[in-house]
């Protein structure tokens, strides 16, 4: 069986992380929320927070990343948390050598449903028509899922693009 790259969505806000892995043909190989300690500081879900991520990334060994890309909420304070996070995913990613990517909300949006001011439910809905049993997932996992399918649609082109160059 040929090598199959793993490509990785990330839905992540200041509390959770949601992690979809797909195989470069779409079929899924792990998915996982990591949660902090809601009664935990800032500093300390932070850490937590990524401890966890850096723990994952080392098993799954993903090979390009998709991050959903921090959107400007109107709290000043959950703004900076939600970019914390992110910046710190990348550090993990980049001390891996792990190439990574930021998308749109928009982006991937218009990639999964077809308009990229797509409502939760209609992102859950085709999630759930491409993947059933993520019927009894969170809204998170369903955003990541589609991170990555936008993920597995730029690798196809990338390879595309690389087969007819060389």
């Amino acid at each position: 069986m040929a090598f199959m790259k793993k490509i990785l969505g990330i839905d992540a806000d200041s509390k959770k992380i949601a992690l979809v892995c797909l195989r470069e043909n779409g079929d899924r190989d792990s998915h996982m929320s990591l949660i902090s300690d809601k009664k935990a500081d800032n500093v300390q879900r932070l850490v937590d927070l990524i401890s966890l991520f850096e723990k994952w990334v080392e098993i799954i060994k993903p090979d390009k990343v998709y991050i959903e890309e921090s959107i400007f909420i109107q709290n000043y304070l959950t703004s900076r948390s939600i970019s914390e996070v992110i910046g710190n995913i990348k550090l993990v990613l980049a001390k891996a050598k792990i190439d990574f990517k930021m998308v749109p909300v928009t982006t991937w949006k218009k990639n999964a449903v077809g308009k990229g001011n797509a409502s939760k439910e209609e992102v859950k809905q085709f999630i759930v028509k491409k993947y059933p049993d993520f019927g009894e997932e969170s809204q998170d996992i369903c955003d990541a899922t589609a991170i990555a399918l936008f993920g597995v649609k730029e690798e196809s082109k990338d390879k595309l693009m690389d087969n007819t160059n060389g």
